[in-house]
């Protein structure tokens, strides 16, 4: 049975409460929950696709469109009606086992519908003869898996069925811009019409407004409409000719995402490290006398609070993800030495160690252990390419809070042999102390009193953010760590060419924002260089 759950300022929300395709008949179990989730999403919606169209009229409580979630193969709309009876249907993917991701998708469906009726109601108001975007063309069924994409990812990669572009790539790649795909089911044409779309978006930093607006009858006229050039078929294979090839010598790696763009050159390309760590094993180590006297915080009392001492087996993950690279080469260095292929080393490294006595104030060492490195075989999703490095520290020693120098260096795998470079800090955990419950409780009540006390002075603003931070900030303690090792140098190169060192320091000071008197404070002499690493 139909069921109305309600209306919005444009929508008349329904949905099919039953599921008469069992025998007898069940109830729908998520039905319900795909029709809120759309209630309160739709409005938001329509009103960016309106804005894309300049549309600002046509719609509203007395021409109501009714949205119903009820079974199809995905969904259907019949067009554009002025009396009431524009009609959606979408399918509820009640079955799905992942809620977030179906109702996504239901609201996926919901734009790929809503934008065809939107390219008829302009095609109506632009009379015979001043067709754009056609519905059930490959046009227009291009910009509605677009805009889909665009404002529900998730439901349109995970649930619908995307990416659609391999089809078209992996063939001859005929042109599907200056002429159309006569139907709205064929994914070579609709593919290469969705490509084009991106091209013109993230290629060539087109807006999505301008792009509906200046529509033309093809792709093409599209194109010339927007830029004032013709032949916009020919660039845009080109560029994937270069760099996702297929043919008899070369085939790129099907794409995860409808979108490969941008793609660029030399340093327009960017690389952004991430670090994360998964715990694999703690084990605490046996204690005669557990116990210590110490202060939990600064503002804290001393007293005698258990401990134990855990080493830990950890992974940490090292992830390059990238933009302006259509297929992206990782090649890994970790403190200098290659780790493009799973392996071991033995190595040297600046390690934090805990020391129970003096929870605020880490000693700062050297230690050696032996780290595991993998390559996961693919760590791009739909929403970009990237590269990931896995170490893990394999057994005994566990020195402590492991300070690993990251770098990655990315290349094309068709097109250029230019690489781009970049360099991160990452800490791999693999021996910390852990107190009673009862030091964390006393430390944050401190904590709180102390950050309570700076909050009376107006003037204070970033320090009491530190406090509110992960107890030590990696990132912070990790630039912090990368500034003094920079300070240092400079000091050092300062001794040996003084001319060099004001000009870097300069340079280094324009780049940090930070004043140079910071980069010039003395510091003490670096340690003694660690021994390198050994193969193992």
């Amino acid at each position: 049975m139909i069921q109305t759950l309600g209306n919005t300022t444009n929508f008349t929300i329904n949905y099919q409460d039953t599921n008469y395709s069992t025998n007898p008949p069940t109830p729908f179990v998520n039905v319900l929950q795909r029709a809120q989730q759309l209630k309160a999403t739709c409005e938001a919606d329509f009103t960016q696709l309106r804005s894309w169209f300049a549309i600002h009229d046509g719609f509203g409580p007395t021409n109501l469109v009714t949205l119903q979630i009820e079974p199809d193969s995905y969904a259907h709309n019949f067009g554009y009606k002025s009396d009431g009876t524009t009609f959606v249907r979408m399918n509820p993917f009640d079955s799905s086992t992942n809620q977030d991701q179906a109702n996504d998708a239901v609201q996926a469906l919901f734009v790929a519908e809503i934008i065809e009726v939107l390219m008829d109601y302009r095609n109506i108001k632009a009379g015979p003869g001043n067709i754009t975007w056609h519905p059930s063309q490959s046009d227009g069924e291009g910009l509605s898996r677009f805009a889909a994409a665009l404002l529900h990812p998730v439901g349109y990669y995970n649930i619908l069925g995307a990416p659609f572009v391999n089809t078209w790539l992996q063939s001859t790649r005929p042109d599907w811009v200056t002429k159309l795909g006569a139907s709205d089911t064929d994914l070579p044409s609709l593919g290469c019409s969705l490509l084009f779309l991106y091209y013109l978006y993230d290629q060539l930093d087109l807006t999505i407004p301008s792009i509906i607006q200046k529509g033309g009858a093809t792709l093409e006229l599209t194109y010339e409409n927007l830029t004032g050039q013709n032949g916009g078929f020919t660039p845009f294979k080109q560029l994937l000719d270069t760099y996702l090839p297929y043919n008899s010598a070369q085939h790129y790696t099907s794409l995860l995402s409808d979108n490969p763009f941008p793609i660029l050159q030399g340093n327009n390309r960017s690389i952004f490290l991430s670090f994360s760590e998964d715990l694999i094993k703690s084990v605490a180590e046996p204690l005669v006398d557990p116990r210590v006297t110490v202060s939990p915080f600064l503002t804290c009392p001393a007293k005698d609070y258990r401990y134990s001492v855990l080493d830990l087996t950890c992974k940490l993950h090292c992830v390059a993800s990238v933009t302006g690279f259509a297929q992206p080469k990782f090649s890994w260095h970790v403190n200098s030495l290659q780790a493009d292929n799973g392996g071991s080393i033995n190595i040297t490294i600046p390690v934090t160690v805990d020391l129970a006595a003096h929870p605020e104030a880490p000693q700062s060492t050297t230690g050696q252990d032996n780290l595991y490195w993998s390559i996961p075989t693919n760590s791009s999703t739909y929403t970009g390419p990237a590269g990931e490095l896995d170490l893990t520290n394999t057994g005994s020693p566990h020195p402590g809070h492991e300070h690993l120098t990251i770098q990655v260096d990315v290349t094309e795998a068709f097109g250029s042999t230019d690489s781009v470079s970049q360099i991160g800090s990452g800490t791999l955990d693999t021996k910390k102390i852990v107190y009673e419950p009862s030091f964390y409780t006393d430390r944050q009540q401190c904590l709180h009193n102390f950050v309570h006390e700076l909050g009376k002075y107006k003037l204070v603003n970033r320090i009491p953010l530190i406090f509110n931070l992960p107890d030590p900030p990696p990132e912070l303690g990790d630039g912090i760590r990368i500034l003094v090792e920079i300070i240092q140098e400079l000091q050092l190169l300062r001794g040996e060419n003084s001319k060099l060192a004001a000009t870097t320091t300069k340079y280094l000071s324009q780049k940090f924002q930070i004043p140079q008197s910071i980069l010039s404070v003395p510091l003490a002499a670096l340690p003694p260089e660690a021994g390198g690493p050994v193969i193992g």
